[in-house]
């Protein structure tokens, strides 16, 4: 989607919008592995927005 071809290799866990509860506990479990965690809705946005 940029003009890496490779991506940003970063990991990502996208969860239902209906989940967006939960976002803050993955965070927390997630903490420090560089994983991201956002909900569908979110990286919908993201992707229209780049």
């Amino acid at each position: 989607m940029r003009e890496d071809p490779e991506g940003s290799g970063e990991l990502c866990f996208v969860v239902p919008e209906h989940l967006r509860g939960y976002l803050p506990l993955l965070r927390r479990v997630l903490r420090g592995s560089g994983a991201r965690v956002l909900t569908d809705a979110d990286l919908v946005a993201e992707v229209e927005g780049a």
